[in-house]
């Protein structure tokens, strides 16, 4: 049991490293070289913190070796599942395996039996192909989490298995710096993302030069985010009419103070597309004109797109006076039900731009693969709580969010206006 504890201790503190000295997004982009020598001391850091774990918790020092091939592994686990990279099955299923056949080492051998050998692997065998099994039909769903847990089940079951034939086995030399060698590998690509990319020199002078005259100019042919920019505010199209509304700025806090009819706002705003770790396109953006509906943006790594939209109005309403922000969007997603939006209310009057989110709603209009013309117009209507967190607000802000499948590509929905219904 004591044993079993100390190895315990080990894993919790390679974990508690992990979380402390793996910071994802980093506090900056790292170089190439910074980047291979931050990995290297994310995966030490972590061997050292687990060795210390377990020499005061008194664990069997033969157990060190084996106790640290286990715990490198939070460090790439975590790095890929804060980046929502479908890499991190690879360290969860090694990790679970490692972890599994490490406190397996804590038991007696087996006593002799006379049973054939193949009949005591069958149950563990039927149980880890139904893990796999399950595994596939759970990712086909895209319920990834689900299947990450039930592949590394059956990876855990296989290695508690091999360790009731053999407890007491030993990774040699090479498979140990193998081991040692993929963590760190995995850590890079985590990394990779964040590295501090020489404008131009991904793909050559010329060419680099040419895609971003090219994405400033509108003309991009795919709209995928290149190597040459790190993002896109893309701003509402000329209009070929003008459409007179009232100036929002001398509105009043409470617009429904002497009129109680419902206040409709077109929306006039502009749309971001970036990547983490940046909070926002960054200086180097391209800006055009489009709309989301019409148009689509990928990302070229395996980093997720992230979509906002944005309107400013100028002047603070009070959120005590409006019961629901209807939402108005048109829908051209030609996947279904694959785009929830999120309406978030913004204070940008207040130090540190405090907000009240409404919540997500799902997309329900469905745009088929044979139709044609503008989009299907849809209204979302998001209540307001009865106990805000903020009293006033001035922006909407406007979140996309896209299963895991499809988080690299923006959503081709376009927001139309917004209702604001008084209490």
């Amino acid at each position: 049991m004591k044993q079993v504890m100390g190895l315990a201790a080990g894993l919790a503190a390679g974990l508690i490293a992990a979380l402390t000295l793996c910071p994802i997004p980093p506090p900056h982009h790292f170089s190439t070289p910074e980047l291979f020598v931050k990995a290297a001391e994310y995966v030490l850091a972590i061997a050292i913190a687990t060795v210390l774990a377990a020499r005061i918790t008194a664990a069997s020092r033969g157990a060190w070796g084996r106790l640290v091939l286990a715990a490198i592994w939070f460090a790439p686990l975590l790095i890929l599942v804060i980046d929502r990279s479908p890499l991190a099955a690879v360290p969860l299923i090694a990790l679970s395996a490692s972890a599994t056949a490490l406190l397996g080492t804590a038991r007696e051998p087996p006593a002799p039996s006379s049973d054939l050998r193949l009949l005591r692997q069958f149950p563990s065998g039927i149980v880890t192909a139904c893990c796999v099994q399950l595994a596939l039909v759970e990712a086909l769903l895209d319920h990834s989490l689900v299947a990450a847990a039930l592949l590394s089940a059956g990876a855990a079951v296989l290695a508690w298995r091999a360790t009731a034939i053999d407890p007491r086995a030993h990774s040699t030399g090479r498979r140990a710096a193998g081991i040692i060698a993929a963590a760190l590998a995995l850590v890079i690509v985590g990394l990779f993302p964040y590295r501090a990319v020489v404008r131009g020199a991904a793909s050559g002078a010329g060419n680099g030069s040419a895609d971003a005259d090219a994405g400033r100019n509108g003309d991009y042919p795919d709209g995928a985010l290149a190597d040459t920019y790190r993002g896109v505010i893309l701003l509402p199209e000329v209009q070929q009419h003008v459409t007179l509304i009232p100036p929002l700025p001398a509105l009043t806090r409470d617009p429904f103070r002497e009129n109680k009819k419902t206040l409709e706002i077109p929306f006039f705003g502009v749309y971001w597309f970036f990547r983490r770790p940046d909070a926002r396109p960054p200086k180097d953006s391209v800006q055009m004109r489009g709309t989301p509906s019409a148009l689509t943006f990928r990302s070229h790594d395996q980093r997720p797109l992230v979509m906002e939209a944005h309107q400013s109005l100028g002047t603070p309403f009070r959120i005590s006076c409006c019961r629901a922000v209807e939402l108005s969007i048109t829908n051209r997603d030609r996947t279904p039900q694959s785009v929830s939006i999120e309406l978030i209310l913004v204070n940008t009057f207040d130090t540190g731009h405090p907000f009240q989110s409404l919540g997500k709603l799902p997309v329900q209009s469905i745009f088929h693969m044979g139709d044609k013309g503008a989009g299907v117009n849809e209204v979302l209507e998001f209540p307001i709580p009865p106990a805000p967190a903020i009293r006033q607000w001035d922006e909407f802000t406007i979140r996309f969010h896209r299963p895991f499948l499809l988080a690299r590509e923006s959503a081709n929905v376009a927001i139309d206006g917004f209702t604001l219904t008084p209490r």
